[in-house]
């Protein structure tokens, strides 16, 4: 026959030891998922920094560009009215008919 037993008596005790090994390597596994949220977001805040200064740089180098165009318009319209003035100059210059008087 059995033993007697009464409230608070130890029946049956398991082996916490297999347990503990298990809920040791759950806590790594998690703390190393974490470790990996926590590279991905901050690869994905360096990649959207860089994409905001590849967008900025696109459209620096498009109002450089801008800027380059009148540039080359401006000096043009100077270099036009420059030989403009170089032949008026000319012009006034050289006796009425465009001969030069000869000697």
């Amino acid at each position: 026959m059995g033993v007697a037993v009464k409230q608070g008596d130890v029946v049956v005790q398991f082996d916490a030891t297999k347990t503990e090994q298990d809920l040791a390597q759950y806590k790594s596994a998690l703390n190393s998922s974490d470790a990996e949220i926590a590279q991905a977001r901050a690869q994905a805040r360096l990649k959207e920094e860089a994409d905001q200064t590849a967008v900025m740089k696109a459209r620096f180098d498009v109002e450089s560009a801008k800027l380059d165009a009148s540039k080359n318009e401006i000096l043009a319209e100077i270099d036009g009215a420059e030989k403009k003035l170089l032949v008026a100059d000319a012009e006034q210059k050289t006796p009425a008919g465009g001969r030069t008087a000869e000697v």
